[in-house]
């Protein structure tokens, strides 16, 4: 199995710092009962890691690797690193376990705004379109959306959205990208947003995971 690495990280805007510890995933659109690894990069010497596995428990550990056996739906796996009792750094990954969808979000940090790209996977054939809509934080400003689809506006709610008409066969990887500037406060800012698509004449709708930002 191709081994994709995706980057959860903490983002301090406004200021434009960056945390260093990042989560990766081993598999980014796993179906169910896919064993995935975690791994941290850029964690604290010395510290001891506290893993949250969405509802489904917390371990400490002092290993900066975990492998779950995910189950469907969406998970948030959040660490926190640890030591003396202090919270030294966070991080935040969201995780989508479906059969029929796969979407992650990646973030990059620029010199002057974020570069937001979302990856939709397709693993069930869509027979009737396929939407994704992006929420903008209150206060921010986003760019012109680019993408391979047939279709991308901003809404006045503040949400982008991208829309492909055509038929999207089993193993289709589709992608929308956008530049997002923080406003003046210096807050962090959290990112959501979900994809919707027909399969089999039935309404699909799923969580967009990967890069969340917020804290």
């Amino acid at each position: 199995m191709r081994t994709t690495a995706i980057l959860a990280v903490v983002l301090l805007v406004g200021m434009g710092a960056m945390a260093n510890m990042v989560i990766t995933a081993s598999e980014p659109y796993p179906d169910p009962g896919t064993m995935v690894a975690f791994q941290l990069e850029g964690a604290p010497e010395g510290a001891t890691f506290r893993w949250t596995l969405g509802e489904h428990g917390t371990s400490e550990r002092s290993e900066r690797w975990l492998r779950w056996v995910v189950p469907e739906g969406y998970h948030v796996v959040e660490v926190e690193a640890l030591r003396d009792g202090s919270v030294l750094a966070r991080a935040r990954y969201g995780l989508l376990v479906d059969w029929q969808l796969g979407a992650t979000r990646t973030v990059t940090q620029e010199r002057n705004h974020l570069e937001v790209r979302i990856t939709v996977r397709v693993k069930k054939t869509v027979t009737g379109g396929l939407s994704l809509i992006e929420r903008t934080p209150e206060g921010w400003a986003a760019g012109t959306p680019v993408t391979d689809g047939d279709l991308s506006t901003r809404g006045e709610d503040g949400r982008l959205y991208t829309s492909w008409w055509s038929r999207l066969e089993e193993g289709t990887q589709t992608y929308c990208s956008y530049a997002l500037y923080p406003d003046a406060s210096g807050r962090r800012a959290e990112l959501s947003g979900e994809v919707v698509a027909y399969i089999n004449g039935e309404r699909v709708e799923r969580p967009v995971g990967g890069e969340l930002t917020s804290q």
